[in-house]
């Protein structure tokens, strides 16, 4: 057994191209050997390395990454280019695409980052950024921060609270 987690057979019921994966060991406290979890469209989308994890009916598309001890749950997505590492979290139907990096951040409810959005914790300061609700972030968000709401960060913004 090389990996954590195998590709099955059980395709996407709206989207044929991604498939179920399944852990081959125990991976964190609650995902053990046997486990279904989420959706990738290839192995690129999930790495083997860390505890990542994807849980429930989350996808990981296209050239999209998962790293680290990150986890994507519930119905979120992460497609095109976007790369989620660190210990970052996407719940409910929050979205990252395009070029959108997510470092040891929360996206919840359904909030987007999309194009070239960054979201990242800053080394040495204990709180990581949240964005929620139906926030979308364009821009740069970078330490303690919370945008939620209806609120946009439009790509020449910048956020940060060190």
């Amino acid at each position: 057994m090389n990996g954590k987690y195998e590709i099955t057979e059980i395709e996407h019921p709206r989207y044929p191209w991604l498939h179920r994966i399944r852990a081959l060991r125990d991976i964190r406290e609650d995902v053990h050997a046997g486990d279904l979890g989420g959706f990738v469209e290839s192995a690129e989308n999930l790495s083997q390395e860390g505890n990542c994890w994807i849980y429930d009916d989350a996808m990981s598309c296209e050239d999209a990454e998962v790293l680290d001890e990150s986890i994507m749950k519930d119905s979120s997505i992460a497609e095109g280019y976007a790369r989620i590492y660190g210990v970052s979290e996407l719940c409910g139907n929050a979205v990252a695409d395009k070029n959108a990096v997510i470092m040891s951040a929360r996206l919840l409810d359904s909030a987007v980052v999309t194009e070239t959005g960054i979201v990242r914790q800053v080394e040495g300061i204990p709180y990581v950024p949240v964005i929620k609700d139906n926030a979308v972030v364009f821009g740069r968000i970078e330490g303690n921060v919370q945008v939620s709401g209806n609120f946009w960060i439009r790509s020449n913004a910048e956020v940060i609270n060190l």
